[in-house]
């Protein structure tokens, strides 16, 4: 039974240098899901085969899945930024280094099904098939495990298929978005900043890592990374009045705020992993540079 129109399946991925270097996956083959299947212990959905023998792996140009209750990513729904393919090849593929056995084994998530949708927050939250309810050899609902959140689980469709449909386009978020991350979730007392090296989820060099304290009753981010130039020597990091402040030995002072860090944040996740340190200097010259 075919669940996909094969025109729709057509522009359903969106295609990058990025895309196919982390994603995709050879042409799919019975042995292949066979293969995958047998070391995760779960038959996958058909629906979720039929989408992969389209193309096997990638990201969806449709990214956000809408909520009814907020999450730790926002308050109206989640975002995905790429679906693993049914192999082990790439990084992000079903069995592949940073696939569904190692989320569970190294990262902690509950063993409730299949990890398959990775979220830009790098790690902190994913999309998984939950066979809880029909057993290894059912049809699994679709979650959102919020690891920001002692991994709360979500539950977003009743299938694979369902899931699929009701992705929409990021973009009629993005104001809210910006609103949310401008008025909501920027607390200025119990921000932590300090660089870091090497995410290995991410994939990424130099990066400055934000993180801050929420309550229980309140909803945002708790972690935030953010690529800096690889040429960058930071002097000091220094947090005043709400306002963090990288000042570097040889690129100058850069500034962030929760007026600033949304368009900064976003423009440096729509690069993905293809940013050079000229676009990374761009970008932070752009939204953060302090003029001596």
């Amino acid at each position: 039974m075919r669940r996909f129109v094969e025109a729709n399946l057509a522009e359903f991925w969106k295609d990058s240098d990025y895309a196919r270097e982390e994603y995709v996956l050879p042409s799919l083959t019975i042995s292949m899901i066979e293969n995958v299947q047998d070391r995760l212990g779960y038959r996958l959905p058909s629906a979720y085969i039929e989408l992969m023998r389209f193309q096997n792996g990638g990201i969806p140009k449709k990214s956000a899945f809408p909520t009814a209750t907020p999450t730790s990513w926002a308050e109206n729904h989640v975002a995905l930024s790429g679906i693993m393919g049914i192999g082990d090849e790439k990084v992000y593929s079903l069995c592949g280094e940073l696939g569904s056995q190692f989320m569970i084994a190294e990262w902690g998530y509950p063993p409730i099904g299949v990890y398959f949708g990775n979220c830009p927050s790098a790690g902190h939250d994913m999309i998984c098939l939950d066979y809880r309810k029909c057993g290894p050899s059912g049809d699994p609902a679709v979650v959102h495990v919020d690891q920001e959140n002692d991994h709360t689980i979500t539950h977003l469709a009743d299938n694979f298929e369902t899931f699929i449909g009701g992705l929409v386009d990021a973009a009629q978020f993005d104001e809210v978005e910006d609103q949310h991350l401008a008025e909501l979730i920027w607390h200025a007392d119990s921000i932590n900043a300090h660089i870091q090296r090497d995410d290995e989820f991410l994939r990424i060099g130099q990066y400055l890592h934000l993180s801050q304290t929420l309550s229980p009753t309140e909803t945002g981010w708790l972690n935030m990374k953010l690529s800096i130039p690889e040429h960058w020597s930071v002097h000091s990091i220094t947090l005043r009045n709400g306002v963090v402040c990288l000042q570097t030995d040889n690129a100058g002072m850069y500034c962030l705020t929760r007026d600033n860090v949304g368009g900064l944040s976003f423009e440096l996740l729509e690069g993905g992993h293809d940013n050079s340190d000229d676009l990374l200097q761009a970008v932070w010259s752009k939204h953060a540079a302090i003029d001596d």
